[in-house]
């Protein structure tokens, strides 16, 4: 079969949902194109601390071999807010002639192209639409409701339910904001999770001992992680929060944060608060890091921490055999479902989670083997390609 992943901005060192849907397609045999912007993520909101990875925000525009597909990168125009078009994008999809189009983000404004031209020119490929937003995540604005309500408008003048033959949500509660923003209809609705390379996010007791002598950690310490951007918007400041206690009156206790953003105003309140708090020493705070260099750490802590916003690195932190500690949510749910690890309600909560895991090191050894078993039973992007192409049939 030809395969489109369509999608405005396409990093694959970030290792993204669209890089492994794109490998792992063509790894089964067939002919994959991903079809993108010449622009890497804007330095804006959330993707602002990624000038420290994409100085130069402007890729060439062309045609480049990625592994074991093709990637197009076509000029892009009228960029805001992460919405963007991409010129020529009808005419490269027409010359690919694909059997099917997964267009990644529901309201993007080429989502609504492609679907208005499938529907008008009666074009014969399956049309696929997926998103990753959270309904707890949504952060309402007057520009949003109006556009939304344009995008609704479109949808219903134009009947583009009928063109859209899947819509995708990455959860339970992606599935929740799609139905309540755009009423679509539940037949139409598959929940597919993101996933996990299995053959990179594997316990290396090697690199364990590596990393802690790289990071002068001691070998018999409790290492906490947080791995991600470091902004506001994460709330990883609570991360400190929920430590902090177990840093001061624990001489094993250590935390590491790693990801773009360390240097940021943000990150050096957290840095004052601890020096304030006489820990200051006992934080190691790590620029971003490749992501296949991920698993290295991971290996060398033992449990990773995410206390308000749900991220990919969590399911991978499982993988690696680390408990996780989140927020509670339907997607903390699903990510702690094989009990690998606590969704709490509160502060107080993960707080007292950690508590449980540094004083119980059987414990800790249970929910990281539980977390292996859910990522090999649900979460292997390799499955997760599997049923992209089974609900496109």
């Amino acid at each position: 079969m030809k395969i489109i992943h369509t999608t405005n901005y396409f990093m694959p060192e970030l290792g993204y949902q669209e890089y492994y849907l794109a490998k792992y397609h063509a790894e089964m045999g067939n002919e994959v194109h991903v079809i993108t912007s010449d622009r890497a993520y804007p330095k804006q909101s959330d993707y602002a601390v990624f000038d420290d990875i994409f100085p130069n925000r402007h890729v060439d525009p062309g045609v480049y071999t990625v592994e074991n597909f093709t990637v197009h990168r076509l000029p892009s125009s009228f960029e805001y807010n992460m919405q963007l078009f991409l010129r020529g994008l009808l005419n490269k999809i027409s010359s690919i002639s694909p059997d099917i189009v997964y267009m990644h983000g529901f309201t993007r404004y080429e989502t609504l192209r492609v679907a208005l031209w499938k529907k008008i020119f009666r074009k014969s490929f399956i049309l696929v639409v997926d998103d990753h937003m959270q309904l707890s995540a949504y952060v309402e604005r007057g520009y949003r409701n109006i556009y939304y309500k344009i995008l609704n408008f479109i949808i219903r003048k134009f009947g583009l339910f009928k063109v859209m033959d899947k819509v995708v949500a990455i959860s339970a509660e992606t599935k929740q904001y799609l139905q309540a923003f755009f009423s679509i209809p539940d037949e139409k609705i598959s929940i597919i999770n993101l996933g996990v390379d299995r053959e990179m996010f594997v316990y290396s007791p090697l690199e364990k001992i590596v990393k802690r002598a790289e990071l002068k950690i001691p070998e018999e310490a409790f290492l906490i992680i947080y791995a991600g951007k470091i902004i506001p918007s994460k709330k990883c400041d609570l991360v400190y929060e929920i430590s902090k206690e177990y840093l001061k009156k624990d001489p094993k206790v250590f935390l590491l944060f790693i990801g773009s953003g360390g240097d940021s105003n943000f990150a050096q309140e957290i840095k004052q608060k601890a020096e304030i708090d006489g820990v200051g020493h006992k934080i190691i705070w790590h620029p971003h890091i490749p992501h296949q260099d991920l698993p290295k750490y991971f290996s060398a802590a033992n449990v990773a921490i995410w206390p308000f916003q749900e991220t990919m690195a969590a399911l991978e932190a499982a993988a690696c055999s680390l408990p996780i500690i989140l927020r509670d949510s339907l997607i903390a749910q699903e990510y702690i479902s094989n009990g690998n690890g606590f969704a709490c309600s509160s502060l107080e909560e993960q707080k007292i989670a950690l508590g449980q895991l540094i004083s119980d090191p059987c414990l800790q050894h249970d929910l990281g083997e539980k977390g292996v078993d859910l990522i090999e039973m649900k979460y292997d992007w390799k499955k997760v390609a599997k049923l992209f192409l089974q609900i496109s049939k």
